[in-house]
This record gives C-alpha cells, sequence and structure tokens, in this order.
C-alpha cells in the first residue's frame, strides 16, 4: 500500500487546486495502477476440483465415499488466479471401467488410482503450468460390492384403536406383500423382510386403505416398488356363549381321568358375519396331562386348545376343575 500512498502524494501535490472531480478520478488511475500491478505479481493458492465418477463395474456397487474433490497448489500471476476463481465449471472426470479390483476376505474388492494421473487434465483445464504431482488425496480409494437381487416380505407395524363394538374383519392384507430389493450382497442376504411406515390409526369404526412407505436404514437398498397398498375390513363383532366338553389329553398309557365338572361354558367375541360359522364343536377344551406329577395336584387347569382363527378373545368360567382316576 507504500507505493499507492506515494503515488497519491505526488499527485495530491499537482492538483491541490484542482475541483474534487479531477482528484477522484486521479485516485481511480492510481487505483487501477496499483491493482495492475498486484495482479501481475506471483501467487500460490489451493483450488479445489469436484470430481465426477462414471463407467461404474457391471454387476457391482460402490459402498465407500470416496472423496468428491481434488486440491491442488497452483502457483501464478494474479491474473490468471482471478481467471481461476471466475471459472465454475471445472469438474475431473474419473472413469472406473477399466479398474483392477482386488479381493478381500470379506468378500468384497477394492481398488486404487494414484491423484497424480489427473495432474495434466487439472492443469490444463485451469490453464497453468503442470502441477506434478502436488495433488491431494495422494490416492482415490474405492470398495465394491456386488449388486444383487432378492424378494422379500413386507412387514407391518400397526397401533389401530377401533370405536366401541367394531374390530378387523379377516386379515390385514398387503400389496404387494414382497417386493425386490436390490444393493450390496453383504447387505441384501442378511435382510430376510422390510418393515413399512407405521400406521398409527385411533376410533376406527369402517373400512380402511392406506399407501405406506417402505423404510431402510441403508441407503445403499434400492427397494421395487417403495411403497404397499395396506388394506382392511373393519366390522362389528358382539360376544356369545357356549358349553363344550371337558376333554383329558394325556400321554401316560392306561390312564383314565373324569373330570368336575365335565363340561365348561366358554365365552368368545367374533365378528357379526362369523355367527353362521361357529358352532360349540369349534372349540376343544381339554386338560392337560403330560406326566404323573401333574396329578400330584388336586385340581387340573382346563384350557382351550383349539378356536377359530375368527375369534377375537375369548375365556372360560371356571380357572381349574377337580378329577378322579378311574380304574383300569
Amino acid at each position: 500500500m507504500n507505493r499507492l500512498q506515494h503515488i497519491l502524494n505526488i499527485i495530491k501535490e499537482y492538483l491541490s487546486k484542482m475541483d474534487l472531480k479531477v482528484y477522484l478520478i486521479c485516485v481511480l488511475i492510481a487505483t487501477f495502477i496499483w491493482l495492475m500491478m498486484k495482479l501481475s505479481e506471483g501467487y500460490s493458492n489451493e483450488i479445489e476440483i469436484p470430481i465426477h465418477y462414471s463407467g461404474f463395474p457391471e454387476g457391482m456397487i460402490l459402498v465407500n465415499k470416496p472423496t468428491a474433490s481434488l486440491k491442488v497448489q497452483v502457483e501464478s500471476q494474479g491474473f490468471q488466479m482471478m481467471t481461476i476463481a471466475l471459472r465454475n465449471n471445472r469438474r475431473v472426470q474419473v472413469n472406473l471401467s477399466n479398474l483392477e479390483l482386488r479381493p478381500t476376505k470379506y468378500k468384497r474388492w477394492v481398488a486404487s488410482i494414484p491423484s497424480h494421473l489427473f495432474s495434466y487434465e487439472i492443469s490444463s483445464q485451469l490453464g497453468v503450468d503442470p502441477i506434478g504431482s502436488n495433488v491431494k488425496p495422494d490416492s482415490i480409494y474405492f470398495v465394491f460390492d456386488s449388486l444383487i437381487t432378492k424378494e422379500v416380505a413386507v412387514k407391518l407395524n400397526t397401533r389401530l384403536s377401533f370405536s366401541e363394538g367394531n374390530t378387523i374383519y379377516q386379515d390385514i392384507t398387503i400389496d404387494p406383500p414382497k417386493v425386490q430389493v436390490s444393493g450390496p450382497a453383504l447387505a441384501i442376504n442378511t435382510l430376510k423382510f422390510i418393515y413399512a411406515d407405521s400406521l398409527i390409526l385411533e376410533h376406527i369404526d369402517k373400512d380402511f386403505k392406506k399407501k405406506l412407505k417402505l423404510s431402510t436404514t441403508n441407503k445403499l437398498v434400492k427397494l421395487n416398488p417403495a411403497s404397499v397398498d395396506v388394506t382392511a375390513k373393519v366390522t362389528k363383532f358382539s360376544e356369545f356363549s357356549s358349553i363344550v366338553p371337558l376333554l383329558v389329553h394325556t400321554n401316560i398309557p392306561n390312564l383314565k381321568i373324569r373330570t368336575f365338572p365335565s363340561k365348561v361354558k366358554i365365552t368368545y367375541s367374533i365378528p357379526i358375519p362369523e355367527y353362521d360359522n361357529i358352532s360349540d364343536s369349534s372349540f376343544v377344551v381339554a386338560v392337560v396331562v403330560d406326566s404323573m406329577d401333574v396329578l400330584k395336584n388336586n385340581h387340573l387347569i382346563p384350557k382351550i386348545i383349539q378356536q377359530p382363527k375368527f375369534v377375537k378373545s375369548s375365556s372360560l368360567d371356571i380357572d381349574k376343575v377337580e378329577f378322579i382316576i378311574l380304574k383300569q
């Protein structure tokens, strides 16, 4: 800045009596001269250039994140530095089709490219002298995995609450029930199913259909399709009861037992449309005697062994029964 001040002092000495406009013009001229002098000097600066990758090996997927740019130390005049700064279309093209892949013990493949191989391309784009090996990082590293596709089931995570007297009728349907997943073999081989977004509904009193997105924590895994339709029928349910025989299930040879009572009352809730499809014989209630130790107690525990799938809830009117062992 001393040079500029010296120039200004000389101009001020000769133009001290001139008007302000002339003075300002002189200042601008002096500033321009100083700027030209600065731009003619040599500078050293670090330039960052983005990388564009292409030509990925067929049947492979890149599982690491190679560097997104290269940094080079450039030495040139200020004029050239200013031109470089104004260029925003610089980009290094890296074609991966001829990479020499090396297998690893983890069933993946690795490769690397020395960064100095791009020195000439970078120098040409910047319009500067060859930059040699002054490129950071010194190498670009790649990790690949096999790209595979398979079909997995879709699972739901639901939280549903119904208006009083309503319930799901039959099963909730997922369309499609399975989807294709594509990605790194290491991730896909361990994938057994895929979750849909949570389905949370309250006060349900009618049929519903919702579109849910599928989610995965691995960004390299692609889903097809990426969403499913979830449909459910909703109906009224009611409570009924039946008197059914109390059976004895045992694997002990020649053991005969009589229970008291010999019949029990079962109360159950079912969707009203299923009423005509149920009868007393739809239920099996029994006491299970699988060892003589069970008979050391003075009572047995009745359990519902079998009931229709559409039964919403069921219970017995007693929780234990007495018994006697019959003589052979």
